[in-house]
């Protein structure tokens, strides 16, 4: 499995990240073509404006399926837009997991 994360700050308007974020989340679990073959997880410090989120995929046509939809380009650019120059995305490739991950 491949993934990768995105970490960066952000210290503007809570309600507007909370709605770009969600409604990404939205849109994936909404999109029957890609069923369980992607994953997303956004989470935020509790003690400071850093930002992570960690994305996973079963294959690379399943992150192309992702990266073609409308609300995938929407929200990476919004997010580019939140999150400014701070924004630092690494891909990874995911080694060892729990059985329920």
């Amino acid at each position: 499995m491949n993934g990768i994360v995105i970490n960066y700050t952000y210290s503007g308007d809570e309600k507007e990240w909370e709605n770009v974020v969600g409604t990404f989340v939205s849109a994936l679990d909404a999109d029957t073509e890609i069923g369980e073959g992607f994953s997303y997880i956004v989470s935020k410090s509790r003690e400071s404006n850093r930002r992570t989120h960690i994305g996973r995929w079963k294959s690379q046509e399943i992150l192309t399926l992702v990266q073609s939809r409308d609300y995938f380009k929407i929200f990476a650019a919004r997010l580019k837009e939140l999150a400014g120059d701070s924004l630092s995305p690494e891909p990874m490739a995911v080694t060892v997991q729990t059985q329920s991950a």
